[in-house]
């Protein structure tokens, strides 16, 4: 990262401090103090997942290579809701009977392939799921819902989202509530944006963000900000920043180069000339980093650090400016 001397020197100096012990970064700021656990960051990525079993008002509810498995008493009773895909509440008889010849030439399945996403609202499971053709493309989402408190519960047509995710895998974590509706970020033709279902009028409605998205990411908690990369006409990948709240976008930026990740509430990682740069899609404010740094938005700010779980140097940044507030250096 940076030379030792010159980390003590500037630690003097910094209004933050911080410290390191017994597996976690301490942060220091005036009264304020944060632990960031070294073991919670290393934990692996929840999803995509090949299955997962949730428990709800006292009942499990199973995603996996079966489908969509409910628990009632001991039985758990497995779908994949094959009447959706050809059902008029979603399609007119001209799409139901080229989804009829798809299935009859097997580049179709009548039943779900994979969940996108899912929620709980109450005691209301919702649950995006996905059919893709044969060759692994998503063709159809739509949303189920599954009242929990019921006695035998089982999943109804909730209705459809504007496009398509961008899920990944088995079952992953595309869908979100916000204000009685529930959002998931789609592409809709040429466009990527912000996709809403309504659940008291059933109405959905789609906000456009920008150009098709090879990847798009609710950034940090809730639904607040969003990112999404895309391809340019001349090879360059075009990364926009949303406001979900404002409805309002802006490509930020213009790069060559992988993408390591979008994460936090606003940062970009991508690899420029052999060198991992941090981007903040916000303020525009740059960073680079040793390819084997670790990095993670905190409270306190932007913490790095080099030696992965035995850690001998890290830095603090403020969240905006990127500007240096702390440093740490283990002892010999």
């Amino acid at each position: 990262m940076v030379n030792a001397l010159i980390l003590t020197a500037l630690a003097a100096q910094s209004p933050a401090s911080l410290e390191f012990a017994e597996g976690a970064f301490v942060v220091k700021s005036g009264e304020s103090e944060i632990s960031v656990s070294l073991d919670e960051h290393n934990l692996p990525a929840a999803f995509p997942a090949d299955e997962i079993t949730l428990t709800i008002q006292g009942r499990s509810v199973v995603f996996g290579e079966r489908g969509l498995g409910i628990k009632t008493g001991n039985t758990l009773n497995f779908s994949r809701l094959p009447a959706i895909a050809m059902t008029p509440k979603l399609f007119t008889q001209g799409e139901i009977d080229e989804t009829f010849h798809a299935i009859e030439a097997g580049t179709r399945e009548k039943g779900f392939e994979a969940i996108s996403g899912f929620e709980s609202v109450g005691s209301m499971l919702y649950v995006l799921a996905r059919w893709e053709n044969s060759d692994g493309t998503p063709w159809l989402e739509a949303v189920v819902g599954i009242d929990l408190a019921e006695e035998r519960p089982g999943a109804s047509l909730v209705g459809r989202l504007d496009g398509l995710s961008l899920a990944r895998g088995r079952v992953d974590d595309r869908l979100h509530s916000r204000a009685g509706s529930l959002v998931a970020l789609t592409n809709e033709g040429d466009e990527w944006g912000y996709s809403q279902l309504n659940l008291e009028s059933g109405e959905s409605e789609f906000q456009p963000f920008g150009p098709l998205a090879t990847a798009s990411k609710m950034m940090g908690k809730g639904v607040q900000t969003a990112a999404s990369l895309s391809r340019s006409a001349y090879g360059t990948i075009l990364v926009t920043f949303a406001e979900i709240e404002a409805a309002s976008s802006q490509v930020c930026c213009e790069i060559r180069g992988p993408v390591k990740a979008l994460f936090g509430r606003q940062f970009l990682r991508y690899v420029r000339n052999g060198e991992h740069v941090i981007v903040n899609l916000k303020t525009g404010a740059q960073l680079t980093v040793s390819a084997a740094a670790s990095t993670i938005e905190t409270e306190a700010g932007l913490l790095s650090w080099a030696g992965g779980p035995e850690p001998g140097e890290a830095v603090l940044y403020d969240t905006a400016s990127l500007r240096a507030l702390a440093f740490w250096v283990a002892e010999d």
